[in-house]
């Protein structure tokens, strides 16, 4: 079931990189700092939601995206 949209405890615990022991205890203060819970209706998490939430705690972006300003300096006379 490698193209479902969906996975089980195993699947995000490989995604991780954690064993499930691991993940079981820390379940609470990821769920605290936004790491999706399972869908109520599949009892399985989403993967898309999975890897959002791992894309959202990079602190390094993708070279293609634009950088954003850090000062208020006007940049559209540049």
């Amino acid at each position: 079931m490698t193209d479902s949209a969906y996975a089980g405890t195993l699947w995000v615990c490989e995604r991780l990189g954690r064993k499930p022991d691991w993940f079981y205890r820390n379940k609470p203060k990821l769920i605290e700092n936004g790491f999706p819970d399972k869908d109520p209706l599949t009892n399985l998490w989403i993967k898309a939601d999975v890897d959002a939430w791992i894309n959202a705690r990079r602190s390094i972006r993708d070279t293609n995206e634009a950088p954003k300003p850090t000062t208020g300096a006007n940049l559209n006379g540049l």
